[in-house]
């Protein structure tokens, strides 16, 4: 504006406004300020509108077109609080397929942080339920076909059982909840829990007497169920409530199983006359010494040699929203949320604080250059704050200083 050629524009452009004969009501501001100073002021406003896809019709928020109309929910649980949320779901849910049924021609659909996380929710139980239902009965299957006894499925499976058990009742005790997504590693704690009866189980039929198992099997056992617990157990020094919640868990599970493998379940092991064990194809399988294949190591070699350098290419998701579960009715709520404002479901809120105002004033304008900078690389596709309208002092004494330098005595006197 300080520039001639944009001060003969603007003069140009506010001739042109007082000669339409439509353009009255702002002839009155024209007069006042034919140079459109006035105008940069409602430019600065004109950025604080961050989406202009939406406007106000009778009190309602519709998108420009007129064919969606926008309501905004604010839960009163956290988006993480998928159990309290579930009720608010069911509702707005039962809304939706009244409106839907009622009048034909229109489509209710929601979205928001809240329902992704209801979604993770929701499969997390189905694949827990369905994870582990496969891991026990494969196990049961197959400690049934191996051991050649009925009741060895259960016994085995009875320690695992205690370990979830005793772990759910310390939780309890120590903070009184837990994760879905730590309870979803249940198939992982499993595997490594019915280790401990299946080493008992498994010994008692090479060894006779029950007692000369647990002395066997008690110390190695132990040690090796430790390292194994105080590696969950060094979960508790991570920064994600995900993964504190399953190294407690996990760590409390194998201290159950490991306990109940050698004091209780001895005693539903019948401790009979030993007799030979016939070796079974397990046995047969287990018992080739791989290490002493000269050829088999050879391969091995060459093998690592070739996947190192694979191993480097390996990248991490990108995108955090893809590790989401999405059902299909959420997704198209999605796509039809981007379609009226992409920029609403990808919005990064700065906030700036200072002892002061003008303290954070100060921060938010050097905040506000380095959003300019990404946003001149591509990195942002647009923004809106208040730095341009809210100045600091510092920068306020700046550009008085800047006007009164460019209104010289020579210029006032023209």
């Amino acid at each position: 504006m300080l520039q001639p050629a944009e001060l003969a524009k603007s003069l140009s452009r506010s001739s042109s406004i007082l000669g339409i004969p439509s353009a009255t009501p702002i002839k009155n501001i024209v007069l006042n300020d034919p140079s459109g100073i006035s105008f940069l002021a409602l430019k600065k406003l004109q950025q604080l509108q961050y989406e202009d896809n939406f406007t106000l019709f009778q009190n309602h928020f519709v998108t420009k077109d007129k064919k969606t109309l926008l309501l905004f929910v604010t839960p009163t649980f956290a988006a993480g609080n998928t159990g309290k949320n579930q009720n608010l779901f069911n509702a707005i849910e039962n809304i939706a397929d009244s409106l839907n049924t009622s009048h034909s021609n229109t489509n209710t659909q929601y979205f928001g942080a809240a329902v992704v996380s209801q979604n993770n929710a929701a499969q997390l139980r189905k694949d827990t339920l369905f994870t582990q239902g496969i891991t026990i009965l494969f196990l049961i299957l197959f400690f049934g076909f191996y051991f050649r006894k009925k009741r060895a499925p259960l016994l085995i499976l009875v320690p695992v059982i205690y370990g979830a058990a005793f772990s759910l009742a310390a939780i309890y005790f120590i903070k009184g909840s837990i994760s879905v997504i730590a309870l979803g590693t249940g198939s992982i704690v499993l595997g490594i829990a019915v280790n401990y009866s299946l080493h008992v189980f498994n010994h008692h039929r090479h060894v006779s007497h029950i007692k000369n198992v647990i002395k066997d099997l008690s110390f190695p056992l132990t040690i090796g169920s430790i390292t194994t617990i105080l590696g969950f157990f060094s979960l508790q020094y991570a920064a994600s409530d995900m993964l504190k919640d399953l190294g407690l868990f996990a760590g409390f599970s194998l201290i159950g199983a490991a306990f109940c493998s050698l004091v209780f379940l001895p005693h539903f092991i019948s401790s009979g006359h030993h007799t030979n064990v016939q070796p079974s194809w397990l046995d047969k399988i287990s018992s080739v010494r791989l290490e002493t294949n000269k050829w088999l190591v050879v391969v091995i070699v060459l093998i690592t040699i070739f996947l190192y350098p694979q191993a480097k290419k390996v990248g991490f998701e990108p995108d955090m929203m893809g590790l989401n579960y999405m059902s299909p009715k959420v997704k198209l709520a999605e796509t039809k949320m981007n379609s009226i404002s992409g920029a609403a479901l990808k919005s990064i809120y700065a906030v700036t604080e200072g002892n002061e105002l003008d303290d954070a004033l100060k921060k938010s304008e050097t905040l506000q250059t380095t959003i300019d900078n990404l946003k001149t690389k591509g990195f942002i596709s647009t923004s809106s704050g208040v730095s341009n309208l809210f100045i600091s002092d510092s920068l306020q004494q700046k550009r008085i200083e800047r006007w009164n330098a460019y209104w010289t005595p020579e210029k006032n006197n023209k």
